[in-house]
């Protein structure tokens, strides 16, 4: 006769404190995504833009995993106004990702038709996957199909990355 033992203290305690967890990250996941569309009132460069709730406060935004190049470098100022031309003085939604060491948002923003406009910024060659925080590969096949058509910024024949070119 086979002896069926009933859950013990600790894995029930273990059990308990596993579904405790992941209630708290969906909590956390679901209250992190706003049904709230935001105003774009600034676009600092090509990946960080400013943003204004309905409550009127601001918040900077440093758009996830691309790196666009910075303002005194090669296509700086092009994918600056690209991303202007995008999104400046619209109704965006936010997806939050966390915070950066700035204290800047992380996030990706899309338009009211859907448009992930991270990505938009790859595709047309305004920024950069930034590799080291993404491992996306609708981004890697967006750089890849931008590179080979030389679109934005590679169209210059030795472009650097703003990782590089903040390191000189």
């Amino acid at each position: 006769m086979m002896n069926f033992r009933l859950i013990n203290s600790k894995t029930w305690f273990l059990f308990v404190l596993l579904i405790l967890f992941f209630a708290f990250l969906t909590q956390s996941w679901f209250f992190s995504q706003s049904n709230e569309f935001l105003r774009v009132i600034g676009v600092k460069d090509g990946d960080t833009v400013v943003l204004l709730t309905a409550a009127k406060t601001e918040i900077t935004v440093r758009l996830s995993e691309i790196d666009a190049p910075e303002r005194k470098q090669a296509f700086g100022t092009v994918s600056r106004t690209f991303l202007s031309n995008l999104i400046f003085g619209k109704e965006v939604k936010l997806e939050k990702m966390g915070t950066d060491r700035y204290g800047r948002t992380l996030g990706f923003i899309y338009l009211q038709n859907g448009t992930n406009v991270n990505l938009e910024m790859v595709k047309n060659g305004m920024a950069w996957q930034y590799e080291k925080y993404s491992k996306s590969a609708v981004l890697k096949k967006a750089q890849a199909s931008a590179k080979s058509m030389s679109v934005g910024l590679w169209r210059d024949p030795y472009p650097v990355a703003p990782w590089e070119f903040r390191r000189k």
